[in-house]
């Protein structure tokens, strides 16, 4: 998949963030999102501290919020997860917000995964849970990823530790556009 711009507008839906007030699965997400847009685009933001979600119930109705997230998932080409590394697992409040997703929202769509962290890991168990996550609902988890790590030692308003961040960031919003561009034709192909 080269290095060309998006043919035909795709979708993606950004999930994730944290309840922190200067969250940096936030800021890495938000940033993905822009990369989408620079090559063409379209997208949708759900980031858990501004559109927040009960806790998942299996047994209650979905509620309105609920249903207006699975409503956007299914409008997306391809989704984006973004979530800080707490006790080598994701945040429980990413996680809720996606268990409220049904695999009918998301199979056979490709998801771009975004994890930070305040040690040298970078993430890496949040990456290895959400790739399951990601399997468990019929979805792809992409190859392209971004993981930060040392969080702990960033200003609010700081550069990246890794100036190579910046350079992910951007890779991973060009691959999860194109990669969404193939799987709804795969999509479109299976249905016609």
């Amino acid at each position: 998949m080269g290095e060309m711009e998006v043919d035909s507008p795709v979708t993606i839906l950004g999930l994730g963030g944290s309840l922190r007030y200067f969250s940096y699965s936030r800021r890495a997400l938000l940033e993905t999102l822009a990369a989408v847009r620079e090559v063409g685009g379209e997208t949708i933001e759900w980031t858990v501290d501004e559109q927040p979600l009960p806790l998942y119930d299996d047994d209650l109705e979905a509620p309105a919020a609920a249903q207006r997230l699975r409503q956007a998932a299914q409008r997306a080409d391809g989704l984006l997860f973004a979530s800080p590394e707490y006790h080598n697992g994701i945040a429980g409040v990413v996680k809720n917000a996606i268990d409220w997703l049904r695999p009918r929202d998301v199979r056979d769509k490709p998801i771009g995964i975004i994890v930070v962290g305040g040690g040298t890991a970078g993430g890496h168990r949040a990456l290895t849970h959400l790739r399951q996550v990601a399997r468990g609902l019929g979805a792809f988890a992409i190859p392209a990823e971004v993981s930060i790590a040392n969080t702990d030692a960033i200003p609010p308003d700081g550069p990246w530790p890794d100036p190579a961040t910046e350079r992910h960031i951007q890779r991973l919003g060009r691959e999860i556009a194109r990669y969404a561009v193939l799987f709804r034709a795969i999509r479109t192909h299976a249905e016609g």
